[in-house]
């Protein structure tokens, strides 16, 4: 089994400080804003149920097939996007069956986790251990990305009917 360096959230441990989303969007963008964060910490606060996703690096990732420009790219097992070549249809943010690919309206591009060149500073930064970056087996990389589809489901249809 080939084994890989994933993010991995571990939700039993996470108390939605989002943390991770400010040291995302400092590290990334220099500023403090969640909405600019590559990571998105999101939570049932009457459960007190948190978890953060990110950009899975996806084996066969939908958003790299289906953009225009190729601005999007699988390279040493991390999809990375070209700004130079992202025009901002937005395309890739339908197709991403986790919802982790963002659009910044300051630039007009979108954005994603390129897991900070292999030293994830929401990780470096979790106070609890909540978001770890760890060797994966395949097998269970596939098993949590069926797990997050259906997780972004069931979110998507609270967050319509709410």
């Amino acid at each position: 089994m080939e084994m890989k360096k994933f993010i991995v959230y571990h939700p039993g441990r996470c108390t939605g400080c989002k943390i991770c989303e400010m040291v995302c969007s400092f590290t990334n963008e220099q500023e403090f804003n969640s909405q600019r964060a590559r990571i998105r910490n999101v939570g049932l606060l009457n459960e007190a149920l948190f978890i953060s996703f990110t950009c899975m690096q996806c084996a066969d990732p939908p958003c790299v097939s289906v953009c225009p420009s190729a601005a999007l790219v699988r390279e040493d097992g991390i999809v990375r996007i070209d700004s130079q070549r992202c025009f901002g249809c937005k395309l890739c943010i339908l197709l991403c069956p986790l919802g982790a690919i963002h659009f910044d309206d300051q630039n007009g591009l979108a954005f994603k986790c390129e897991l900070c060149g292999g030293d994830p500073q929401c990780v470096a930064y979790c106070p609890t251990g909540a978001v770890q970056y760890e060797e994966v087996e395949s097998a269970n990389i596939d098993k949590q990305e069926n797990l997050l589809w259906h997780i972004k489901e069931v979110y998507m249809s609270s967050k319509s009917e709410g």
